[in-house]
């Protein structure tokens, strides 16, 4: 590991992130690969011996611990403290990139995109509990097709370049991999690709019904690429279905009543809902429906910032606030008569840190939507319960 010789934080910093595959491998290690082989197949086109010489910079660096396996040969790959407090760092890079970069056929390795659902958005709440194995087959240059299989079993998934032997119980063909990958990455939907062709699947029809669901990956991916998007100087969100390259075009029909919405509270970038509105009925319904107040405004916040002008908005000429999440209070208190409803929830940004076992999580996210970012990780966080008797009550 060069030094560059320089007392800069961002050059020190550079001297460990900086080389080449060093930021894929620790993200490989920071989401619980912990073995060589483990770690290799997160990196297709690492060789193995540039592999062996990046994992003894990091553990001299005091990234990576490095010990033997309990039992057997070989070792154990395990992130430090300080190179647990670098998932931030990469984090932070995957915000820039979601903001400002767009996918390209080169960036849909098919191994990759797979290796990234297995191990990083696999839903394995929803897997079956029998055994099941996917056979994928990708279109990847003038008719040359690649073929990989997913195998699916107590909750685990497993790629292999060859056919586990165990029969196929689900066909998919994709004729783009870089359809694949926009889907995974929640930019496609996965109806509209079957039903433009772009992808086909075969098999039992339960089974390719539930498919989809069992990758969390279009979800999260949806939800972070939507809290990018709101941050104030950031590009406008491109469509599901634009093509590399194509930005959001906002018709000007649109830009004028999100203009006139907005402007009701100076500052304000969401939308504020009155009840000239038509969507006025949409925004003041709450679960329980035995609930019928009138705001006078529904103040639909985009970020803290929103928050807090809506509430010096209400501050100012003495309204009545209340503040909406989910909206599922059984008292109804997410709304209030004649004043102004601070309504969270378009705010469903969720972060997760698997490193420390953690999620960031803002307040317009339902327990369903964290559930789905966290159990891809394998974690999870209890909810509110109630009884019988009380919903009876």
């Amino acid at each position: 590991m060069r030094s560059y010789g320089q007392f800069c934080p961002i050059a020190r910093g550079s001297e460990v992130l900086a080389e080449r595959w060093t930021p894929i491998i620790l993200r490989n290690i920071l989401l619980g690969c912990s073995t060589f082989n483990a770690i290799a197949s997160g990196a297709p086109g690492l060789s193995r011996a540039l592999l062996t010489r990046r994992l003894r910079e990091l553990e001299r660096a005091g990234v990576i611990q490095i010990r033997p396996k309990p039992r057997g040969r070989g070792s154990l790959y395990e992130p430090t403290q300080q190179g647990r407090e670098l998932w931030g760092v990469l984090n932070a890079l995957g915000d820039w990139a979601q903001r400002w970069m767009e996918v390209t056929p080169e960036h849909a390795d098919p191994d990759s995109v797979l290796w990234s659902w297995c191990h990083g958005f696999l839903r394995r709440d929803r897997l079956p509990e029998r055994r099941v194995v996917v056979r994928f087959e990708f279109d990847i240059s003038r008719g040359r097709r690649l073929r990989l299989w997913l195998v699916l079993e107590h909750g685990e998934g497993e790629i292999c370049s060859f056919d586990p032997g165990f029969g196929d119980d689900l066909v998919v063909e994709i004729e783009e991999p870089l359809t694949f990958a926009r889907w995974h990455l929640g930019l496609v939907e996965w109806e509209r690709a079957l039903r433009a062709g772009q992808i086909r699947v075969r098999g039992a029809r339960d089974l390719r019904r539930r498919l989809p669901t069992w990758n969390a990956g279009p979800q999260i991916h949806a939800l972070q690429r939507a809290e990018h998007d709101r941050v104030p100087g950031g590009r406008a969100p491109a469509p599901a279905d634009a093509g590399p390259g194509r930005g959001h075009v906002v018709p000007p029909r649109d830009i004028a009543r999100a203009r006139t919405e907005s402007s009701l509270i100076e500052g304000f970038d969401g939308q504020v809902v009155t009840p000239d509105d038509p969507d006025y009925d949409e925004a003041r319904a709450v679960w329980n429906g035995a609930i019928d107040r009138r705001p006078r405004y529904v103040a639909r916040c985009l970020s803290p910032a929103d928050v807090a002008t809506a509430l010096r908005f209400a501050r100012d000429r003495d309204l009545r606030i209340s503040v909406r999440s989910g909206g599922h209070g059984v008292a109804g208190t997410a709304v209030c008569d004649g004043g102004l409803v601070v309504d969270l929830s378009r705010m469903k940004g969720i972060r997760v840190d698997p490193a420390q076992a953690t999620a960031t999580v803002q307040a317009g996210a339902l327990w369903g939507e964290l559930d789905a970012a966290t159990q891809a990780f394998d974690l999870a966080t209890t909810g509110g319960v109630v009884s019988i008797r009380a919903c009876r009550a």
